[in-house]
């Protein structure tokens, strides 16, 4: 929306100046015919086309700098979107291609190209970034980018992804015919899924569908989740040993569906809000 709102005013004047041409010529077409036409005028009025293009485009490629910039781990790279213009196309939402840019000791190098779905991005190390890009309906791809091949691997396997403190598993939010996670292991090329739990969704709906929220321990050893119970409405909290292949380490009820601030305490106390009152839960 603030996108949209900043890119209003400059696209309305362009409107109007495309219009102005499109009229101006229609009407001295009519009058002296189109073999007739002022070349030199003609090539005049699509510069400026192209020129209110490139102001346009300016504008937007500072506020997509400045709200897709993220900065390295170590500080000293950082990474934005940049959109590219198809000049001559007249058309102001004609993009040839997004680009991902990576800034470093101020050269500017282009890391990753794709359209205009791309959504988002973050940095899993100062050699590697994860550029997101929505595809549909509970469908997001995630390519990751080595900075130093250029090729990026894609693993597609929900929305929402998460991914563990040392970056080595990402996990992805299910919502639509089924709920629940899966996750994947970073060295999958084609995002195999090495754990899932997956419910149907309720016929009736249910609004605790929506809850599901998972979290990883600070040392990316274990992996919490709160979720909707099968066939039931109410929350159930679970925890998995993620070396142990997912053993399960921890199964409870929730006493109430309102909860709040579910994290870990360290590497073996999870804790959660309900009703005002902290509870936790030893591993």
């Amino acid at each position: 929306m603030i996108r949209i709102k900043k890119l209003i005013f400059p696209v309305l004047s362009l409107m109007a100046i495309i219009i102005s041409v499109i009229t101006y010529w229609s009407v001295k077409g009519d009058n002296i015919g189109t073999e007739n036409l002022n070349e030199s005028e003609l090539l005049k009025s699509k510069r400026d086309i192209d020129n209110e293009l490139i102001k346009i485009y300016e504008k937007e490629n500072l506020f997509l700098k400045e709200h897709t910039l993220k900065v390295s781990p170590s500080g000293k790279k950082s990474a934005y979107f940049k959109h590219n213009l198809v000049m001559g196309s007249g058309d102001i939402w004609d993009r040839d291609h997004a680009s991902v840019i990576v800034d470093f000791d101020d050269t500017k190098e282009t890391v990753f190209q794709s359209d205009e779905r791309l959504s988002s991005l973050e940095w899993l190390s100062d050699d590697e970034i994860v550029v997101y890009r929505g595809c549909g309906t509970e469908c997001m791809q995630a390519y990751i980018v080595d900075l130093k091949s250029k090729i990026p691997r894609d693993i597609s396997i929900g929305v929402g992804y998460s991914w563990s403190p040392d970056k080595n598993y990402v996990l992805a939010y299910h919502y639509s015919w089924k709920y629940g996670i899966s996750v994947a292991n970073k060295g999958d090329e084609f995002g195999r899924t090495i754990f899932q739990i997956t419910r149907d969704q309720p016929p009736d709906g249910s609004g605790l569908t929506n809850k599901t929220q998972a979290i990883w321990s600070p040392d990316s050893t274990k992996l919490a989740l709160i979720i909707r119970k099968e066939k039931e409405e109410e929350l159930e909290i679970l925890a998995f040993d993620i070396l142990s292949n997912f053993k399960l380490l921890l199964h409870n009820d929730l006493t109430s569906n309102e909860f709040s601030d579910f994290r870990w305490e360290n590497n073996k106390i999870l804790s959660y809000f309900v009703n005002g009152k902290i509870i936790r839960e030893k591993i």
